[in-house]
């Protein structure tokens, strides 16, 4: 296992996502800073809870959440009693992490072909919901097949859609069982879909280590090209928590190792992936801008200079062409120079970023919308009466056609006026914005 940096390993992860090679495993060690119960939390409540009920004749609990689980298993009491009885149901809630935020978006768009996990919460769903989709998850590998796109594959079970049936023990794997199915499903769609991808692996250092073992049936016949482990423990501890993961890269040429937050990196690599989209449009507008001006843009001006990932998030669905309550969907942008074309106009004009939209040194705030195929009435009826008031005071539909009808929803500006002061809003409607095609019909008239 080689020792990388943060900067290193963030590079080269986001060239797997360029490649289309990139896969997320995921264990209960990102879930943990969301307040996901540990492993010894839950084998303390529920030790707890049996201890006060059991017979003068009955032995005591074990501490071990393993022995716990194995002792319900081998009894029959595992579904019918740990389980259900002695799990508290809210054990599993909490709110998605930055983390579960860039896995969402890497789903979503297809930045990964897959991520699987270990967790049975359900903060990556949650977070695809905040990012306005839907995360399709699967249990086992026929789920797995008929989703359209990147699919969540739970390979340990989900805590609400069948929590009777996640892992607990090893010697869950091997008895014939619907849990022993599971895995054996999950491991026939990986060994066929994952072959040569470049494996992500994060949050497997925790105290749920038992259940590492599992794993092995599900990744074992996996073919990586490379590994890169994310987590802040030295290379012994690995090796001693996960030995079936660090076998998987022994076994490959390119086996790396980033001692840091697998939150933090994951966030980062977002961050990263969000301004390699936007610069790739800056730089597809630059020579038309140099052909078009006679000298070539400013160095700063063909890159990102947004700042956070909700915004960056937001200027991405912005030049997909989402309508409002879209996610972002794409993994690299359409050819095409005209949105760069229009960023840098604007960056030669004096604005400056302010969120996701530009501030002009006139005071206006322009926001700029990927309008391909799209006339500017419809725009007009998805996006005003969906942005905050006050907003931007001129949209830019770059490449849509422009349309003499009125929007379903607000109010038109009467008169088809083009001035670029608005008339003032009303106490029950807000004022309307303009919305032009290119940013030159803003300029012209500006002082």
């Amino acid at each position: 296992m080689t020792p990388i940096d943060l900067d290193t390993g963030l590079r080269s992860a986001l060239q797997s996502i360029r490649e289309n090679r990139l896969a997320v495993i995921v264990g209960a060690g990102l879930s943990i800073p969301s307040g996901i119960r540990s492993a010894w939390e839950l084998a303390q409540e529920a030790k707890r809870r049996y201890d006060l009920a059991r017979d003068p004749g009955e032995d005591p609990l074990s501490e071990d959440i393993e022995e716990q689980a194995d002792f319900f298993y081998r009894s029959n009491r595992l579904t019918t009693y740990y389980i259900p009885r002695l799990i508290d149901k809210h054990a599993f809630a909490g709110a998605p992490n930055d983390g579960h935020t860039a896995v969402a978006d890497f789903l979503l768009t297809g930045a990964a072909r897959v991520a699987v996990s270990t967790n049975y919460d359900e903060l990556i769903e949650a977070a695809g919901l905040s990012l306005d989709g839907m995360i399709d998850y699967a249990l086992d590998g026929v789920e797995a097949a008929n989703i359209d796109g990147a699919p969540l594959l739970k390979i340990h079970g989900c805590w609400r859609r069948d929590k009777l049936h996640t892992v607990w023990t090893p010697s869950q794997v091997g008895d014939g069982g619907e849990v022993d199915q599971r895995l054996t499903s999950s491991a026939n769609w990986l060994a066929g879909h994952l072959a040569n991808v470049d494996l992500l692996v994060i949050g497997f250092w925790s105290d749920w280590s038992y259940l590492n073992a599992v794993i092995a049936q599900s990744l074992g016949a996996l073919n990586p090209s490379s590994v890169t482990i994310v987590d802040p423990a030295p290379r012994e501890r690995l090796q001693e928590k996960a030995p079936g993961l660090h076998a998987i890269g022994t076994q490959v040429e390119s086996f790396q190792h980033v001692r840091a937050s697998g939150k933090v990196f994951l966030d980062r690599l977002r961050e990263q992936f969000s301004k390699s989209y936007i610069r790739h449009i800056l730089r597809a507008g630059a020579a038309t801008y140099q052909a078009q001006s006679g000298a070539p843009p400013e160095d700063a001006w063909v890159e990102p200079p947004f700042a956070g990932n909700d915004v960056l998030w937001q200027v991405r669905r912005d030049l997909e062409g989402r309508f409002p309550n879209e996610p972002a969907q794409d993994r690299e942008p359409e050819d095409g120079d005209a949105l760069g074309l229009a960023m840098i106009e604007l960056q030669a004009a004096g604005a400056v970023p302010e969120g996701a939209s530009w501030r002009l040194p006139q005071d206006i705030l322009v926001r700029v919308l990927n309008g391909k195929n799209r006339t500017t009435h419809v725009m007009k009826g998805a996006y005003d009466s969906k942005m905050s008031s006050p907003g931007p005071d001129v949209v830019v539909a770059v490449g849509a056609v422009d349309s003499p009808l009125v929007a379903n929803v607000g109010r038109p500006n009467e008169g088809g006026s083009t001035h670029l002061a608005p008339p003032a809003p009303s106490i029950v409607r807000p004022a309307p914005r303009r919305w032009e095609t290119q940013v030159t019909d803003i300029l012209a008239p500006l002082p």
